[in-house]
């Protein structure tokens, strides 16, 4: 375990809280170097495999103070959040009609949790279509280079799964917590 940040983080990333197998539904914690974001899990393909999407997070002003990670609130989607703002701030209203971003794929590889980015022929040519160059797109396919392998793939119609990031989270635990001092 490589040790940086805060260590309670450490030792809680990577398990899983629940001691049953995951399910729709069950919270998710992602710690960052001494932050925490809360997720929830929207599917569940296997148990290697799992799409997560982040809780909206804001204050409670319902209660005295309003700040600090005892005080949060957590809602599935923006516009929730943005309902419940909206009622305390009716002077500075909230759209309450915005789009969610898509759900992260995630799949455990080699005992570590993975995002995952998948390529097709489709994703190819909205790629093209919003480019500035489109003869970029090959060298940089939605910020990602693909080898001339994979490119020949997507563009015989079949799909590239790559995988991103290491992501260090927790499942059975919904935590939120930023640290103010950095």
């Amino acid at each position: 375990m490589k040790l940086y940040g805060n260590i309670d983080n450490r030792f809680d990333e990577n398990k899983n809280f629940l001691n049953r197998e995951i399910r729709v539904g069950d919270d998710v914690t992602e710690y960052l170097w001494s932050d925490r974001h809360a997720y929830f899990v929207t599917k569940v393909v296997s148990q290697t495999n799992v799409f997560i999407h982040r809780y909206h997070v804001c204050a409670d002003h319902s209660k005295k103070g309003g700040m600090g990670h005892q005080d949060w609130m957590y809602f599935k989607t923006a516009n929730e959040m943005n309902r419940y703002l909206n009622g305390f701030f009716p002077d500075k209203p909230r759209p309450t009609d915005v789009p969610e971003p898509k759900d992260i794929e995630l799949e455990l590889r080699n005992g570590k949790w993975r995002v995952v980015e998948r390529y097709d022929l489709a994703r190819y040519h909205r790629a093209v279509e919003n480019a500035p160059n489109p003869q970029l797109v090959r060298y940089s396919f939605d910020g990602r280079t693909l080898t001339d392998r994979q490119f020949e793939k997507v563009l015989a119609g079949k799909e590239v799964k790559k995988y991103g990031e290491q992501i260090n989270i927790s499942f059975g635990v919904r935590d939120y917590f930023l640290d103010w001092e950095f």
